[in-house]
């Protein structure tokens, strides 16, 4: 499968908000669940800095439920429009569970590519950077 087939697959989405410091998108997965994806603004020193949040029926946990690629394929092109909108300096977001630390490992670089930005990994936070 070429890297690009795996972006094939999405779920229509929506923003349901757009605020000067909080933007929400939503949709249904093929199983019914709602993903929210949620971009907060951060007041920080060192630049527009944007928070993001994935959620599953109001849950950041992982739920085994299927249908990763066409989420993350989602997703990804919800960052994308937003970027578009917003272009901030700065994306962050965190991941507890080691198997959705390993999804990011793999496909922050492709995004952090498509983004034009730089990508950087502390702990548990990811955080994508304007280069």
């Amino acid at each position: 499968m070429y890297i690009n087939e795996v972006f094939d697959k999405m779920h229509k989405w929506s923003w349901s908000e757009t605020k000067p410091d909080r933007w929400h998108a939503k949709f249904p997965t093929a199983t019914g669940e709602t993903i929210e994806v949620s971009f907060y603004r951060e007041d920080n020193f060192v630049g527009d800095v944007w928070d993001i949040i994935f959620t599953r029926d109001d849950s950041e946990s992982i739920t085994g439920q299927g249908d990763a690629l066409a989420i993350f394929a989602t997703v990804r092109d919800i960052v994308m429009d937003f970027d578009r909108k917003v272009k901030s300096e700065f994306y962050k977001f965190g991941a507890k569970e080691p198997t959705r630390i390993r999804l990011y490992d793999r496909m922050l670089p492709i995004l952090a590519k498509e983004l034009g930005m730089k990508h950087e990994r502390h702990e548990n936070e990811f955080i994508l950077a304007r280069e």
